[in-house]
């Protein structure tokens, strides 16, 4: 057989980018090696951005989008985990407000207000006394992410075969729900009613976090690589991206009041 049965045509092998002007970019950028794959490794908000930093324990930048130009070449940052930050998530109600999620298996909820503003970088470290600990799994947490509606709410998931669901005002978790395998990938619906979990064992849930119960599941993505999860605004549909058994790339769109029949 011919290697070009195997090989696929892109559309896109003769686009070139334009590079953005030297005023309009951020240069200096030293990001952790060890995000996880499945985060948005980059988190940001309408001040702020957020980057896990190169370093030991978990240190990671948060960076105001208004200072554009060479970021210091030993930056500031925030450090209160003792191993690599997975991802980072800010709140949809405070824009000072961001969540971490570390390989330590915890994760932490911080507050920089008091420590800077939009217009100019962190002057020096900040350590854990602006944080408060979410501590429950037992192994790395790969991903955390806000409810959207309810103030204070994160989900989180680890390699644990947990997702976890947390009270950041009260620094407690309110429900843990087992999977049969780990989750790679967790996404809220609009109204923050339910979420989505996609799972090594190519399973697709959705789970209700009031009762902790797996409200439905179907067989997701085939493939080798994770499947990504994401509701589509304010609709009831739901779509998943991966990767058919044949490594096709793949986009299944489903209605979540019955996720076995796709649209």
């Amino acid at each position: 057989a011919s290697m070009s049965k195997f090989v696929r045509s892109s559309k896109f092998r003769y686009v070139q980018g334009r590079a953005a002007n030297k005023d309009d970019i951020y240069e200096n950028i030293n990001p952790s090696p060890t995000s996880a794959p499945d985060s948005n490794f980059i988190a940001s908000n309408s001040k702020f951005f957020a980057i896990p930093w190169k370093g030991g324990g978990g240190p990671f930048v948060v960076h105001p989008l208004s200072c554009k130009g060479k970021l210091n070449s030993v930056p500031a940052v925030f450090q209160g985990h003792s191993a690599p930050i997975q991802d980072l998530s800010f709140s949809p109600f405070y824009e000072s407000v961001i969540v971490s999620a570390s390989e330590d298996s915890s994760l932490r909820v911080w507050n920089f207000e008091q420590l800077m503003d939009s217009t100019s970088p962190l002057k020096e470290d900040a350590d854990d006394k602006c944080s408060v600990q979410l501590q429950g799994h037992s192994k790395k947490v790969m991903l955390a992410r806000w409810n959207p509606v309810a103030d204070g709410i994160v989900l989180s998931s680890s390699f644990d075969n947990t997702v976890r669901i947390w009270d950041a005002n009260k620094a407690a978790e309110f429900r843990s729900i087992e999977l049969p395998d780990s989750p790679q990938h967790i996404a809220w619906n609009y109204d923050g009613s339910l979420f989505a979990s996609t799972c090594k064992d190519k399973i697709l849930r959705i789970c209700d976090p009031r009762s902790g119960s797996i409200a439905q599941k179907v067989a997701s993505q085939g493939g080798s690589k994770g499947a990504h999860a994401c509701f589509l605004g304010e609709t009831s549909m739901l779509a998943t991206v991966g990767l058919s058994p044949q490594s096709d790339r793949q986009i299944i769109l489903r209605d979540s009041p019955d996720i076995t029949k796709p649209l």
